[in-house]
């Protein structure tokens, strides 16, 4: 068995001590803390069909939705979002999980294991420049270096069991109205918004634009109004004939 280890606790409880009966394995009891989503509401036909946004990743949530990563080493806390706050847990140890994945003695179920890596090949792909800016700044490059693990980026989510509500969840946070002006000025996933946006707003500059120099307009021309007024005013005889206007 590799070294390596990955850290477990209840799905829906903060890490702590776990009762293990003798009679369960120690893979059963692993199991027993991540829960199937299809008993749940998630396991529905709406769920069932819907696919990821291929522009869906971590930099997303972060330069769009504002969200912070917290990085984990407990496996069970991976991808718990804590909306308060917009914070998103990732478990950091790929390398485990690949490790785990590749021994068939591996206390850690296989399900459990490809799913957690397919979920950080959704969140962090291989070769996406906003990836790569994102973890080198978080200083997690080695998880970007593994690749894929020689897995398709999976991009359905009924792909996905154990972490599928948290995905979902996930999905509805990407997918919610802007929350601050900053968002639609980075927010390119869709085209035709992110375009009438700016387009909008460029029609807003040009009409404020076009308002400061007719304001300006103005202003000069009665001043000019003025000066030629004070002019004929000073001539032999206008006190007279313009007596309407320079007395």
């Amino acid at each position: 068995m590799h070294s390596e280890s990955v850290a477990v606790g209840p799905v829906q409880a903060d890490i702590g001590t776990i009762e293990w009966p003798s009679e369960l394995s120690l893979k059963d009891l692993v199991q027993s803390q991540f829960q199937s989503s299809h008993t749940d509401e998630w396991s529905n036909e709406k769920y069932s069909k819907t696919q990821l946004d291929p522009s869906f990743t971590a930099s997303s949530l972060v330069d769009i939705c504002s969200i912070k990563i917290f990085w984990t080493h407990n496996l069970a806390d991976h991808l718990n979002f804590d909306k308060r706050r917009r914070i998103l847990t990732v478990y950091e140890h790929k390398i485990c999980l690949l490790n785990h994945s590749k021994d068939a003695d591996s206390p850690i179920p296989q399900t459990i294991l490809q799913e957690a890596i397919d979920t950080l090949n959704f969140l962090f792909p291989f070769g996406h420049g906003p990836t790569r800016k994102l973890l080198r700044r978080e200083k997690k490059m080695p998880l970007y270096r593994l690749g894929f693990c020689d897995r398709a980026r999976m991009l359905a989510l009924a792909d996905y069991d154990v972490w599928r509500a948290r995905v979902a969840n996930l999905v509805e946070v990407f997918n919610e109205p802007p929350r601050d002006l900053r968002q639609p000025l980075s927010d390119r996933r869709n085209v035709m918004e992110w375009a009438t946006f700016w387009i909008g707003m460029l029609v807003l500059i040009l009409t404020l634009v076009s308002i400061a120099f007719g304001t300006v307009s103005t202003v000069y021309a009665i001043k000019q109004y003025e000066l030629a007024l004070a002019q004929a005013c000073v001539a032999e005889g206008a006190a007279e004939l313009l007596s309407r206007f320079c007395g």
